[in-house]
């Protein structure tokens, strides 16, 4: 009930927030009603010259006949655009609404007969059957509204999180109704209502994340990635980069082989988004702030990673106390817990490679704001620091040109000017000298800096963010569980054990700023090496 609330709460806000978007208008041109229905192509075919073309930044803007693919922006010159969509999109939304319609009558007959008990059993028939109700209404919306402009945004979200949360729910109930069942009825109803949720739980995580049409960019025929093809099972196990790894080991990749990045993790989008954003006085802070969606994304990963780190070595703790006390506990459990140990390291392995994942994501990202910040500030730059205002200016033809519109007072004021000018030049060459070749170093200290900030830094700065969850998030995570184990396991024992880390603590840091210290030495010849 509390997972279809919160649901419910945020398909409002959505749809609010869509509604003032979408009421400001947001610049899009109109694509003809006419015969330009897109084709659906295969994965790996490409376009050809004849279909239009068409792309957006906002695939939830994307609508067919006055719904989807109705609107776009115009595409990088030279591209073609076109949709690909999802193999039995309609039928795939019909299973489904029959599915989630079986187990609103599995819900209602239990609370009719009350199977599942006269007390709790028939809260916990009255919870599921408002549960169901709820995704039957929002899969009916999926089915009738998915491709007209009244269409609610990201609906398949809610029904694959309610999906997933119901089988992992239904999963402890099954096995408890197999082994203890309370009536033929219950165990039936049970087991219908299990098979029914597996059902959506398989759809939801084998079909297209949002199972709608995408817009795949042919750029110079270089092929599009197939990152925003992918589904919910081949994005956790990176299933969508095996066609294209498989093409690596039988011969080497090219650049013509290798797939494009998404529209939306190109450096010229990623700079237009970020220069949109309101500025403010620190650059990592407003760095933070730009990504805090896909940190705090990053760091729930990272969390769950850590704790599962722990949870193989306490599950063969379990195993050791069943062996040696079998009376403990059904001989059953024992076989969930040899069960849950591979099962647990997998979900870890998921976790630490999403949360790595979405670090190198920050990375790029990161890295392209950096250089392209640090470039057009050095465009902005003057031609020649302390010489010339403006680019190919010669001065000496200026000041006579100027002199030449005083007329004849003007030209002798210059004769006089020029013989002090000569004097004071012959008994100030040695400091001019020195003045030219400070100016000179400043330059190349400038065109120096640039280059290092450009090639060096950037990098720095962009592999530090691709890995700080392990310093930020993983490793609190791990200390604070192992600490909480240890003293489980030691009691008071463990105290002595605290000091020796807590005093430890120091001699790392010191480590540290000695480690930051050689960077900073490293980072200066650098520096040196890139201006001479």
């Amino acid at each position: 009930m509390a997972i279809a609330g919160l649901s419910l709460l945020q398909l409002a806000i959505q749809s609010i927030v869509r509604a003032v978007r979408l009421k400001t208008g947001r610049g899009y041109e109109r694509i003809g009603d006419g015969p330009t229905t897109l084709s659906p192509p295969t994965h790996t075919e490409l376009p050809r010259d004849e279909e239009p073309v068409s792309e957006t930044d906002d695939e939830e803007e994307l609508v067919i006949g006055g719904g989807r693919l109705a609107l776009a922006k115009t595409t990088t010159k030279g591209s073609i655009v076109q949709a690909d969509i999802p193999p039995g999109q309609t039928l795939s939304v019909l299973v489904e609404e029959l599915a989630v319609a079986g187990l609103v009558a599995v819900n209602a007959v239990a609370l009719a007969t009350g199977a599942y008990g006269r007390e709790w059993g028939g809260i916990a028939a009255i919870a599921g059957l408002a549960v169901w109700l709820y995704v039957l209404v929002l899969t009916s919306l999926r089915l009738f509204l998915g491709n007209t402009q009244w269409r609610v945004p990201r609906i398949w979200n809610h029904t694959a999180a309610i999906y997933s949360f119901q089988w992992l729910f239904t999963v402890a109930i099954f096995r408890s109704v197999l082994i203890h069942p309370s009536s033929q009825l219950a165990q039936t109803l049970v087991i219908v209502e299990f098979a029914l949720t597996s059902l959506l739980f398989g759809l939801a995580i084998s079909t297209r994340k949002g199972n709608k049409t995408i817009l795949l960019e042919w750029e110079d025929g270089i092929e599009p990635g197939r990152e925003n093809l992918a589904s919910l099972f081949s994005h956790y196990t990176f299933g969508w980069v095996d066609s294209i790894v498989y093409a690596g080991w039988k011969e080497p990749l090219d650049i013509k082989r290798v797939w494009n990045l998404l529209p939306r993790d190109k450096a010229a989008a990623v700079l237009a988004s970020y220069r949109q954003f309101k500025k403010t006085t620190s650059l990592a802070f407003h760095l933070v702030r730009y990504f805090k969606a896909l940190l705090v994304a990053q760091a729930l990963w990272a969390v769950a990673g850590g704790v599962l780190t722990f949870a193989p070595t306490l599950l063969l703790r379990a195993i050791l106390r069943y062996v040696e006390d079998p009376g403990m506990a059904p001989r059953n459990v024992l076989w969930l817990y040899v069960i849950l140990l591979p099962l647990t390291d997998i979900l870890r392995s998921v976790c630490d490679g999403q949360a790595l994942w979405i670090g190198r994501k920050i990375c790029i990202n990161i890295r392209a704001i950096l250089v392209g910040e640090i470039y057009a500030k050095a465009l902005r730059r003057k031609a020649a620091a302390g010489k010339d205002t403006n680019l190919g200016a010669d001065k000496k033809k200026d000041d006579d040109a100027k002199v030449a519109k005083g007329g004849i007072f003007a030209r002798a004021k210059r004769l006089l000017r020029r013989g002090k000018d000569s004097k004071a030049a012959a008994n100030s060459a040695p400091d001019a000298s020195q003045n030219k070749d400070k100016t000179d170093s400043d330059e190349q200290a400038n065109m120096g800096t640039i280059i290092n900030l450009m090639s060096v830094d950037s990098f720095k700065v962009s592999e530090v963010t691709a890995y700080l969850h392990f310093l930020i998030a993983a490793a609190p995570t791990q200390l604070l569980v192992s600490i909480v184990l240890l003293y489980q396991v030691m009691g008071l024992s463990a105290i002595p054990g605290f000091i020796v880390m807590a005093l430890l603590l120091p001699i790392n840091i010191a480590f540290g700023r000695g480690f930051n210290s050689s960077q900073k030495r490293i980072m200066a010849a650098t520096g040196t090496r890139s201006r001479s």
